[in-house]
């Protein structure tokens, strides 16, 4: 009996399955896709851009809709002010769901150039806890150190900074843990994620969706010359660690720990929420904090995944020579 040579026919090529790629991959998985085409990336970004705006169109809507039920509204959600005043719980809550929105913006814009919501996390298609865990506790632990250092100067120096109680302290500590993490989240969504997959998916080189996108980050902060340079400087250290864990995590701990404890020092009055001039001073601080958490989660990652290959390794064993032979045929 004659056996159809069909039956040895090697399997054809399948997509690379995204829990398959390295993790500095992770820009590239919009073309890992087994549907790829190099249109997609363009209509993740209209439809992305589009879900942003009507979502935003439904939030203004209701919001004129008010307005025009109780004229009072508008001065007390402070709506006729040239400037945003953050110590404003409405004011607050507004930029903040203005920022979160995007997350299920891009989420549709993902959706919609039909690719799994779960690659925008990660390599693994999913958010991997014990990143997040272990990049929470070094943020964590490196800005509180640089706080208490500030502190201890302070106290050294003759001018005490004391904690101090306000009327808004209490739900914008609230808001720091429940809301500013999102909205962190969000930024990283958006400037990261959308970006650096989107370029991916045409240039194979991933600083292309690290820089290109650091001028729309930094515009979108309203700083001097010097509190730019440290908002430049967070959007690099936030793509890179992107790139090199594989996917938001990180970076997502460290946009969240940044901007969370802000919020809380200066419900302490140890900050003001509103201030735009930053001295150089405090400038090289933030960008050497960045820079240590940065440092600090690319080692520890590293360490990490050394104890996963010796752990799988010391599992598997040495294999049969003839299943070698036969996978490498």
């Amino acid at each position: 009996m004659t056996i159809s040579p069909a039956v040895y026919a090697p399997p054809t090529p399948g997509p690379v399955p995204a829990s398959a790629l390295r993790r500095r991959d992770y820009h590239r998985l919009a073309r890992a896709q087994a549907n790829y085409r190099w249109w997609r990336p363009l209509v993740t970004l209209l439809t992305a851009a589009t879900a942003y705006l009507a979502l935003m169109l439904i939030i203004l809507t209701g919001l004129t809709a008010a307005v025009l039920i109780n004229p009072e509204l508008e001065a007390s959600l402070g709506l006729v002010d040239e400037q945003t005043d953050l110590y404003n719980p409405y004011q607050f809550m507004a930029l903040m769901i203005t920022l979160i929105l995007l997350i299920p913006a891009v989420m549709i814009g993902v959706a919609g150039g039909r690719r799994p919501v779960g690659t925008l996390l990660s390599v693994a298609g999913r958010l991997r806890g014990g990143l997040l865990a272990r990049s929470l506790a070094i943020c964590l632990s490196v800005y509180l150190t640089v706080q208490l250092a500030f502190l201890t100067v302070s106290w050294v120096g003759g001018e005490p900074l004391v904690p101090s109680w306000h009327p808004y302290s209490g739900w914008l500590i609230a808001g720091a843990l429940l809301i500013v993490p999102l909205q962190a989240a969000a930024e990283e969504f958006a400037f990261r994620a959308l970006p650096m997959q989107v370029l991916g998916a045409w240039l194979r080189n991933p600083w292309w969706g690290i820089l290109l996108p650091l001028p729309l980050f930094v515009v979108g902060h309203s700083y001097n010359p010097a509190g730019m340079i440290g908002v430049a400087g967070f959007a690099l250290a936030a793509g890179v660690l992107v790139w090199r864990t594989g996917g938001l995590e990180a970076a997502i701990a460290l946009h969240a720990v940044n901007n969370s404890l802000g919020f809380l020092f200066s419900a302490l009055g140890w900050g003001d929420l509103n201030a735009t001039d930053v001295t150089t001073l405090d400038t090289v601080v933030s960008l050497a904090t960045v820079a240590a958490c940065t440092a600090l989660i690319l080692w520890a990652d590293q360490k990490n995944q050394s104890r996963q290959r010796i752990h799988i390794s010391s599992h598997l064993g040495t294999p049969d020579r003839a299943q070698v032979g036969l996978a490498a045929k």
